[in-house]
């Protein structure tokens, strides 16, 4: 929340009006979730790309492959396939 919405929000609540608190605060709850969607859909998209790459591969490149799946999926990141690809 930036400081102005809690400002807004502790106002609401200061004021004894409980429906504008509850309207603020649901508007930020929006906000993070549409956010959260985003970072979603941004996952998904650089997911569904990386296996595009994986199965346009050669057999021969398959190593490759086994070697990205041993990565954690917090670093399988679009960005570091790149590099990985080019060092091969």
């Amino acid at each position: 929340m930036k400081c102005g919405q809690s400002y807004q929000f502790l106002t609401a609540i200061r004021s004894k009006s409980a429906s504008a608190a509850t309207k603020v605060f649901q508007t930020q709850v929006m906000k993070v979730k549409a956010l959260l969607l985003k970072q979603l859909d941004k996952k998904l998209l650089e997911q569904m790309l990386m296996t595009k790459i994986f199965v346009s591969f050669p057999q021969k490149f398959k190593n490759i492959v086994s070697a990205w799946e041993s990565v954690s999926t917090k670093d399988q990141k679009f960005s570091e396939l790149k590099v990985c690809l080019l060092i091969e």
